[in-house]
């Protein structure tokens, strides 16, 4: 079997938004630099099914409406990541706001920016926020032309519904737009001296000789490529849980049980029984403190989406889809509890497994009335809601008393502040995981215990989303660049 051996200042494993934005803003300093990607450029590594009717003639656009004839996607690995392989959303256009709301020690209710926390203070966070969205404009994205904020809906500010409200604006990025970004990176990384390694898969991180640190990558055709560096940013997504920790386990990272997880379900319904909430803002986030004390919150609304599920730790999980440039005729959006347990990571694998099985390796769906009236469903009609591969049966069988309590609130609650909004007819489908890393111990340079070993993006635990995990690629960018 082949051996290669290469050295650089710094590896970057994993070429999401994170990562890439990362290993980019090293090398526009001159840093020496490589970026390991188990999938391939962004070219290569789109959905078969799409790819082949590009390659057939089709537009982006038709050809990305057979994305909804697989049960399962698992092709969210590639330079982009998964959240660059599909229409996306890019958050705090204007300005970095505090989305999230807990009680205080004093039972007060406060907003807060989990950027913020990350990074130490609200201006740091901030400026990462406008550099990223300066270098995302340098690279072709038309931010010039991000539509300014739509009328706000009066009711939001006479409403008592919920205690926290935010109407931050964002920017609806195509599935054309994401690629041709990616592409620039793609081409100006390398243009300066970086090194973009696709069908890189990782196997190891250990101990290194020439330099501090040892890569160990398979490629498929069997060789083995050793790199070493002085710093290894790990920059995977969400569905690499088990190989990352497995990967700090043999790194020592220091780690504890995460004290909390965010687990939920999405809800879906027809766009035009949900237009006074689309209508009323951008992209509002809704969210109220149960009588637990946990936040249950709205996120990721998705007007004229569709409902994607993908492979996750031997489950599936649920997402939305924006389909912005061939739109259904159904909105969606996740329904999300902040809930405190022993462990967050062992609490969403149990979770995401228990429904999976429930409904026999498919997501569970139920209509709303059936839910709250504690009754399975034993079908959806042909035609309602956009997931092809699902089971219909008994959500509140399987879903922790206090999710079937807090989505129920939110039902309430959407009604009270927009009558009709959610009806009887309406779907909800589980299971919905986020924040399922364990609680890694770092810095606010995003570094960990082991000298050289940083964590940005999803993989960190501590921030989720485009924005935010390219805010911290460009923190630990500095900061190694700074060191």
């Amino acid at each position: 079997m082949a051996v290669h051996w290469r050295s650089f200042e710094t590896i970057v494993v994993g070429g999401g938004p994170a990562g890439l934005v990362c290993a980019l803003e090293l090398a526009r300093q001159g840093r020496s630099v490589a970026l390991v990607e188990k999938g391939g450029r962004v070219d290569h590594s789109l959905c078969p099914v799409v790819a082949r009717r590009i390659g057939n003639g089709a537009s982006y656009r038709d050809a990305a409406k057979a994305r909804s004839q697989c049960g399962r996607c698992n092709c969210l690995h590639g330079v982009g990541g998964a959240a660059l392989h599909f229409d996306s959303n890019l958050g705090y256009v204007r300005g970095l706001t505090r989305a999230k709301i807990e009680r205080d020690a004093d039972g007060a209710v406060q907003a807060f920016s989990h950027l913020e926390r990350t990074l130490g203070s609200m201006e740091r966070a901030a400026f990462l926020v406008r550099r990223c969205y300066e270098l995302l404009a340098e690279y072709g994205l038309p931010l010039g032309n991000a539509p300014q904020r739509s009328s706000v809906s009066p009711q939001f500010e006479r409403q008592s519904a919920f205690e926290h409200i935010d109407t931050s604006e964002t920017f609806p990025m195509t599935l054309e737009m994401s690629l041709a970004f990616v592409r620039a990176v793609e081409a100006d990384f390398e243009d300066r001296g970086g090194v973009l390694l696709p069908y890189h898969r990782s196997e190891a991180i250990e101990a290194g000789t020439q330099r501090r640190w040892r890569v160990v990558c398979c490629v498929p055709e069997g060789t083995t490529v050793i790199l070493e560096a002085d710093n290894v940013v790990l920059a995977v997504g969400k569905i690499a849980l088990p190989w990352l920790t497995q990967a700090a386990r043999c790194l020592e990272i220091a780690a504890a049980p995460s004290p909390e997880i965010e687990v939920g379900v999405r809800l879906e319904a027809r766009i035009e029984q949900m237009e006074p909430l689309i209508a009323s803002c951008d992209y509002p986030k809704l969210s109220f403190i149960s009588k637990r004390g946990d936040a249950v919150r709205t996120f990721c609304l998705c007007a004229g989406g569709r409902l994607m599920q993908y492979e996750f730790a031997g489950a599936v999980i649920l997402d939305g889809q924006h389909c912005y440039q061939d739109p259904t005729s159904f909105a969606n959006m996740g329904i999300i509890t902040r809930a405190h347990v022993e462990d967050g990571t062992q609490f969403g694998l149990e979770f995401a497994r228990r429904i999976t099985a429930a409904g026999s390796g498919q997501p569970l769906v139920q209509t709303v009335g059936d839910f709250l009236r504690n009754r399975p469903t034993d079908s959806i009609p042909a035609g309602v809601g956009t997931l092809r591969y699902y089971t219909a049966g008994n959500l509140r069988i399987w879903l922790p008393d206090f999710l079937v309590e807090d989505v129920c609130g939110m039902i309430e609650r959407l009604n009270t502040l927009f009558p009709g909004t959610v009806r009887s007819d309406a779907l909800l489908a589980a299971p919905v995981v986020e924040r399922v890393q364990p609680d890694f111990r770092l810095t606010e340079d995003l570094s960990t215990n082991r000298a050289g070993i940083y964590m940005v993006g999803d993989c960190s635990g501590k921030v989720i989303g485009i924005t935010y995990g390219a805010a911290t690629g460009l923190q630990v960018a500095d900061s190694i660049a700074n060191g």
